[in-house]
Order: structure tokens, then C-alpha cells, then sequence
């Protein structure tokens, strides 16, 4: 790892991908990170360099398959300031959706370890796989037979979580106007404060093993409709 970024000191963004366990990411995030503290003590005219961190999920989509769970990945890597996204790789769109799904829930509190200064600084990363199956055996991509049909769509699915990013961050914003424009400024203790949540609302979509082009075109379609769909439902109006 030190090796290969050595010489990718002009890279503008690195992605360390398809970790089993949090131990492996912990240790390419820690490397970066001291990389990029060196050449700023030496002084070197070289911006620091930010990645990605993603993860094979469990099938639950509670954590990684090494069974670490998304609070314990989260908060340990909101030590790291290169640490500027993560997620979820190589994994089943269906299984993608329920780890998604709970990375969007999470609160600081929840993640042991947590950087307070890095709320909401943390993109959510998703990039499933086609779903398939790969067979060592005959060495090709098998279809999984029981898979629900429509559950493996990779773009519905990119454009329910951006939908749903949008959707969370409009709403939490137009509760926290009402709340400042109450008197006293007593808060609803129902409402989520962005600020609180340890994922920000911004996303990295895409597709892993198996995608085409013609499926990450179709994943940008999806998340454009949906963006304006949430836009008209919170009032905003594109310029």
C-alpha cells in the first residue's frame, strides 16, 4: 500500500475497496493518512489526498461479512481526516439496499469513537454489484434463482436512496426553520438534526461487478428523476 502511494501522490481522490473487515481498512486509511501528514510537515506543494472506504456487506446489511457492525466501522474511521466516504462494494443490490438503508440511520451517538468535527462530513458510498453469483467452477457469472424480481435493480434502488437523501435533508432543514421561528426555540424532540447524523446527506452511486455502461446510465437517469421528484415535493424549483 505505501508503495502504490508513493506514486500516486497527484491523485485527486483514492477508493480502498471490497474490504472484508474494518481491521484491513483501518490500516490503508492509517497509511494514507500519515502519508499525507508527512509531506505537509516537509512542506510539499501537494494537497492532502481523501478516498473512499467501502465494504462487503453482511447479508443482513448491518455490517461488513466479517461481522463488525456499521457503528463500530463508522466511528473508527471518523478518526481519519482522508476518510471523506463511506460504504458498500461487490455486494448484492438487494443486500446493498439494507446496509444503505441503515448507514442512513445513524447517528453519532451510535458510533463508538465518533469525531464530533466530522459530522456530516462523510459521504454514503454504494456501488453494488449485477447480483450474480461468480461459479469457480465454470469460471462464469451464475444468476441467483430466487431473487426477487426487481429486487436486483440496481438503478430503481440508486434512485430510492438519493430520493431518500434528498427527502431527509429537505425536511430536516425546513423543521429546524419552524423550530428557530418558535418562540423560546424549544426544539420537537422528533426531529433529527442533520448535525447529528453521522453520514451526510451526500451520496457516490455507481456499480461494481457486472455493470455496464449502459447500467451506470440508467443509474444517472434514475437519480436525476428522483432529484427533481423530491425537489417539486419540497417546494424547490430548479433555475
Amino acid at each position: 500500500i505505501e508503495a502504490a502511494l508513493g506514486k500516486l501522490k497527484y491523485a485527486d481522490l483514492l477508493n480502498f475497496e471490497t474490504f472484508p473487515k474494518l481491521e484491513e481498512a483501518v490500516v490503508a486509511a492509517s497509511i494514507l493518512e500519515r502519508q499525507n501528514n508527512d509531506e505537509l510537515e516537509k512542506g510539499l506543494d501537494l494537497p492532502p489526498r481523501p478516498c473512499f472506504v467501502t465494504f462487503v456487506a453482511a447479508p443482513d446489511g448491518e455490517g461488513c461479512v466479517s461481522g463488525e457492525k456499521w457503528p463500530e466501522i463508522v466511528g473508527r474511521l471518523s478518526q481519519f481526516n482522508c476518510v471523506i466516504g463511506i460504504g458498500v462494494n461487490c455486494t448484492a443490490p438487494s443486500i446493498a439496499d439494507r446496509a444503505v438503508k441503515r448507514l442512513m440511520s445513524l447517528h453519532a451517538e451510535e458510533c463508538p469513537g465518533y469525531r464530533l468535527d466530522r459530522v456530516s462530513q462523510i459521504a454514503i458510498v454504494a456501488y453494488p454489484n449485477s447480483g450474480e453469483q461468480y461459479d469457480g467452477d465454470s469460471h462464469s457469472w451464475q444468476a441467483v434463482p430466487d431473487a426477487k424480481k426487481g429486487e436486483e435493480d440496481i438503478a430503481a434502488l440508486a434512485g430510492s436512496w438519493w430520493a431518500a437523501a434528498k427527502s431527509r435533508s429537505g425536511k430536516a432543514a425546513a423543521s429546524l426553520m419552524e423550530i428557530v421561528e418558535e418562540e423560546g426555540g424549544k426544539k420537537d424532540a422528533s426531529v433529527d438534526e442533520p448535525k447529528r447524523w453521522a453520514l451526510s446527506n451526500s451520496m457516490v452511486l455507481g456499480g461494481c461487478c457486472r455493470s455496464t455502461p449502459q447500467k451506470i446510465t440508467s443509474i444517472a437517469a434514475a437519480v436525476e428523476i428522483a432529484g427533481r421528484g423530491i425537489d417539486a415535493a419540497l417546494g424547490y424549483t430548479s433555475k
